[in-house]
């Protein structure tokens, strides 16, 4: 599962309890280092923590965007809160 969220300590939250779950969770601080790990097959979820840093002109529907045009990724459940 990969987790970008733009506050530590709501992240942290998250990603603690989604472990104690047995869930592996990636967990990125903004779009730019969550770019890398998009790769087909490499999630089966996402969750967007928003607010997130972003680039200047840089939005999460671009963002989501993205993800929805890399091959194996199309398919993959976002979360947006």
């Amino acid at each position: 599962m990969l987790l970008i969220a733009g506050e530590r300590h709501i992240a942290r939250l998250i990603e603690v309890n989604l472990q104690r779950a047995g869930i592996r969770v990636t967990v990125c601080y903004s779009f730019a280092e969550a770019r890398p790990h998009l790769t087909p097959h490499g999630f089966d979820l996402i969750i967007l923590q928003e607010p997130v840093r972003t680039e200047p002109y840089e939005s999460a529907n671009g963002f989501l965007t993205e993800v929805y045009a890399t091959p194996g990724l199309e398919r993959v459940p976002v979360i947006r809160r």
